[in-house]
């Protein structure tokens, strides 16, 4: 949260959230998805695009592309 408030300040017109940790995990993949989801929202409320990638697969690329506020995967 802290990073997206800090691009929002200092006038980026996007971030990109790193999506590694969700792609490698089991267990705890929707819980990494929800983080995602709403660090999503985040983005979206402080008025930057947002961008998610890295270490995306076939198998955990549709979950991520599902979420409304990501522009590019």
């Amino acid at each position: 949260a802290r990073q997206i408030e800090a691009a929002a300040r200092i006038g980026a017109a996007a971030v990109e959230l790193h999506t590694g940790t969700y792609a490698e995990a089991t267990a705890t993949r929707p819980t990494e998805l929800a983080r995602l989801r709403a660090a999503a929202r985040l983005a979206a409320a402080a008025g930057l695009g947002c961008h998610a990638g890295h270490g995306l697969g076939y198998d955990t690329v549709g979950d991520v592309a599902t979420i409304p506020e990501v522009t590019e995967t």
